[in-house]
């Protein structure tokens, strides 16, 4: 799931609900946290509405999913209805980070820029498909653009700005028109994959 979503003040999204499980109201959720066991450790969670529930993981599924059990759900119905809403913990309940990281979801809203100051557009999600980190940004006009988000492609990122600075590889912005048509299976496989939940600065 990207990691573009509504922002809940004080509070940091950690997983999002994918889909039911069984008949019970069991749920998938796709965790944001470093490691999918990392979730384990918040026992309560804040919903979209502001609502706090209860969370009960039961299971590591595949690909990173887990199984959990969330507040009062008691129905496949009732849960396939959570499909698509963020999970919050307040700031506070996250651990300390250190002084190169940051999450993700302090990332969300910068500006992005080339090198030599270009804008790209604002980020608005960080993505996962298997080959590292991939951000997606909206620029002024025009379909959203995937850039790796990894390694050389990421040159720093400054907050007292605003703004992310990135360098993609050669290529891949050669054609500013055809910059949205890039598909995440085209992104260099091998840059190093810095975590879901925090980045490297």
């Amino acid at each position: 799931m990207p990691q573009g979503h509504p922002q809940q003040k004080g509070r940091i999204s950690v997983a999002a609900i994918t889909g039911s499980h069984g008949v019970r109201g069991n749920v998938k959720i796709k965790p944001f946290t470093e490691t999918p066991e990392s979730l384990g450790r918040f026992d309560m969670v804040y919903l979209e509405d502001d609502q706090q529930v209860s969370l009960k993981i039961l299971s590591l599924g595949s690909k990173g999913v887990v199984l959990a059990r969330l507040g009062k759900i008691e129905s496949r119905d009732a849960a396939d209805a959570m499909r698509g809403q963020h999970l919050y913990v307040e700031r506070a309940a996250l651990p300390d980070l250190a002084d190169d990281e940051i999450y993700h979801a302090d990332l969300l809203g910068l500006d992005a820029v080339l090198v030599d100051g270009s804008p790209l557009g604002r980020i608005a999600a960080i993505h996962d498909f298997g080959a590292g980190n991939v951000v997606e940004i909206m620029p002024s006009h025009g379909a959203s653009i995937m850039l790796p988000f990894t390694g050389d492609a990421l040159v720093t990122i400054e907050l007292d700005k605003g703004r992310v600075v990135l360098a993609p590889p050669d290529g891949l912005l050669d054609d500013p028109e055809d910059a949205t048509d890039i598909d995440a299976t085209d992104i260099d496989a091998k840059d190093k994959d810095v975590g879901d939940e925090k980045e490297n600065s």
